[in-house]
């Protein structure tokens, strides 16, 4: 906590930085003289030659939270890892990342002047139990210039709103109100009667005068919203209104802060303290919305693409337009109130121009979500790489242009590639279909069922035992065959694993029947097809022969298997408890996270005999779970991608486990990566949409 002095210098340090100015025009950092870039003239990391798509529009987690600067020419958003980022609203570029050092971050709010970010969040520390912290932060060059750090008797509510301006956190503490308190001491400075069961959404006004609560309350039949405004400085409800059905009830004040917007499923409503009556913009189909500066119109976005813009003086809509994309995510209108950012689930950002109704951050030569598989041709002319944007793309290696787009049902769970290299297979967990295309020739996809109901629950490996025959292995563990040539689907064995030896401290949640005895991780088919890897996080990793699925032996539990080019030699990775941790850390609860802010542990990986199950050698990957794994071509060499606010690739050699040399990739996890045949080269799917490719040889 910060002494009174220290916080007098600090808001004199406010005062300085205020005079100052606005932010430049870009803070963007030209690369360094001689360091490569992108085909968008973006720096690429050390040892990368080349990136498949682009970093700009997109983000590798979840978008939680957005806002402008008051000129417009930057926004911010917040993500899964607390960092900030400040985004140039002109290019869609990430110019720069700010850790405002608050553990799981609740909330951020930028200053009205906007050289200022506001961030509040919790920690768990030894002695001290669940610690809130609130930082003020320099947008433009990611200095902190203020900190409270306090902890209260009773943990505070998930919902909070930041008032930046005028140092304020507001906290909803569920039946017992929101607590008003001083954002560096944590001194309560008033608390409002809410009723209700939780608060499901505060907001400031602009100028921090005014506070709007929405609360809910379960019924007998139905859950029911209620709309509180009030008076900050006079410490006085102004108003409370009773809400349709909804499942989000999303306040927006308006610039004055004399009404409030709230949507529903179907209207939209503006309460006004001091009118007995709301008005009422009847099928306005809006989840979200926002006030066009002047406070004359609003523009909403249902979250099924569907963008409108609404008149207030008239009381109607005025143009609307479909979109096409998933807008579950938040939303923020420009300054100039020409340009709306909406994010959804393909963590992309989309800017449409509400004149042409176009999407000024299109990019065609990207993925749209993060990518999860990575193949190279034989030949090692192309990359093929998948992506949760329920597409697979191909690029030429020599230019990095994107090629072919292949549409899918949903994202890819197993992808193969066969011999020759003409045909690609890749199986999804929608309608459990098979695609299967001819790569060398243009034209659709073959579409296998390869079960229907239960029959197949997510598909977890395919192989090739030629150009006709197709192995494929499932959650269950079942095994079964697609014959291409014949276009049908042969159901095999299923390989029984003994029930797994679960930790007495295990989360409940894993503790369901089956949840860890029916479901696989991980599989891999070792080169020639006749056995296959099979590994549980909680259970078992094994070899099994085919196609009794006889098991050779079982050396516990791990979440990644990946085999050596002679097949004898497998790699396992036990990363479940570090996801463990994250999931923790993340976990949702009422739309937001739970605020324990839980470190991943470290991961491991080993290698095993696969013909004995004996271990040959052990690594511990530190600070970090493991993503992905590949052995080099000529079975010497190990690759491993890791990390997760910083990404990291590990290479192993084999004959001794040492790592040999560690490579800094982008920020964030890569889980997916391939070696070039030649072994070169390595390729890695970034979560954020790109591929980076790597030369091995540079920098030894």
């Amino acid at each position: 906590m910060l002494s009174t002095s220290r916080r007098v210098r600090c808001l004199v340090g406010l005062v300085a930085v205020a005079t100052i100015g606005a932010l430049p025009e870009s803070m963007a950092q030209a690369p360094a003289a001689g360091a490569r870039v992108d085909r968008y003239s973006d720096p690429l990391p050390a040892g990368a030659v080349l990136r498949l798509g682009t970093t700009r529009y997109r983000q590798d987690s979840p978008i939680y939270r957005i806002a402008y600067t008051p000129d417009g020419r930057h926004f911010l958003t917040d993500g899964r890892d607390s960092i900030l980022r400040v985004w140039d609203a002109a290019s869609g570029r990430i110019v720069r990342r700010i850790d405002p050092d608050v553990g799981v971050m609740a909330d951020f709010a930028v200053s009205s002047r906007g050289h200022l970010v506001m961030a509040m969040g919790t920690t768990l520390e030894p002695g001290r139990g669940f610690v809130y912290r609130v930082t003020m932060t320099e947008i433009g060059t990611g200095r902190p210039v203020d900190v409270g750090s306090w902890t209260v008797d009773d943990a505070l509510g998930f919902t909070v709103a930041l008032c930046p301006d005028r140092q304020l956190v507001a906290a909803g503490m569920d039946k017992d109100g929101v607590r008003l308190l001083d954002a560096w001491t944590g001194a309560e400075t008033a608390r409002f009667a809410t009723g209700g069961d939780e608060a499901h959404h505060i907001i400031f006004s602009r100028d921090g005068r005014r506070l709007a609560v929405v609360t809910w309350s379960r019924g007998d039949e139905a859950i029911h919203g209620e709309l509180r405004v009030f008076d900050v400085d006079r410490k006085e409800e102004l108003l409370v209104e009773r809400l349709g059905s909804s499942s989000r009830w999303e306040p927006v004040f308006s610039p004055d802060g004399g009404t409030v917007a709230v949507s529903s499923t179907l209207n939209l409503d503006l309460f006004t303290p001091g009118k007995k009556e709301p008005v009422t913009l009847p099928n306005a189909m809006a989840d979200q919305v926002c006030f066009t500066s002047d406070g004359r119109g609003l523009v909403g976005v249902a979250r099924f693409g569907l963008i409108g813009v609404f008149d207030l003086e008239k009381r109607q809509k005025s143009a609307s337009f479909r979109t096409g994309a998933s807008l579950d995510g938040p939303i923020a209108l420009a300054p100039d109130g020409r340009t709306l950012l909406t994010s959804g689930n393909e963590l992309v950002l989309h800017d449409w121009d509400l004149g042409t109704r176009r999407d000024r951050f299109a990019s065609p030569d990207a993925h749209d979500g993060p990518v999860t598989s990575v193949l190279v041709t034989p030949d090692g002319k192309t990359i093929i790489t998948g992506a949760e944007d329920a597409t697979m793309r191909l690029w030429d290696l020599a230019t990095g242009r994107s090629g072919r787009v292949l549409r899918l049902s949903g994202p890819p769970k197993a992808v193969a590639i066969s011999p020759s290299g003409q045909w690609l297979a890749v199986a999804t967990s929608v309608f459990h279909q098979t695609f299967l295309w001819d790569i060398k020739r243009q034209g659709g996809p073959i579409v296998l069922a390869t079960g229907r109901g239960d029959d197949i629950r997510v598909p977890t490996a395919l192989h090739f035992l030629d150009d006709g025959k197709i192995l494929m292995i499932d959650q269950t563990a079942s095994l079964h065959e697609i014959d291409l040539k014949e276009r049908r689907v042969r159901a095999g064995a299923k390989i029984e694993l003994p029930p797994p030896a679960l930790p007495p401290d295990l989360p409940a949640e894993l503790m369901a029947p089956g949840f860890a005895t029916l479901r696989l991780d991980a599989a891999a088919f070792l080169p020639g097809g006749k056995r296959v890897a099979i590994s549980q996080a909680l259970g078992h990793t094994a070899i099994a022969d085919l196609p009794a699925g006889k098991v050779r032996f079982d050396a516990g539990g791990g979440s990644l298997v990946a085999p050596s080019p002679d097949g004898r030699l497998l790699a396992v990775a036990a990363s479940f408890p570090g996801e463990l941790s994250h999931g923790m850390r993340d976990a949702p609860l009422g739309g937001h996270r739970t605020g324990i802010d839980v470190e991943p542990r470290s991961g491991s990986i080993r290698l095993l005999d696969a013909d004995t199950g004996n271990e040959q050698h052990a690594m511990t990957v530190e600070g970090s779970q493991v993503w992905a794994m590949a052995f080099s071509p000529d079975g010497k060499t190990l690759a491993a991608t890791s990390g997760w606010e910083s990404g990291q690739i590990h290479l192993y050699e084999i004959a001794t486990g040492k790592e040999t040399r560690t490579i800094d990739g982008p920020p964030f996890r890569s889980p997916a990566l391939a070696f070039t045949p030649e072994g070169s080269r390595l390729v890695t799917g970034v979560a954020d949409g790109s591929v980076l490719v790597w030369d091995l040889k540079a920098g030894r």
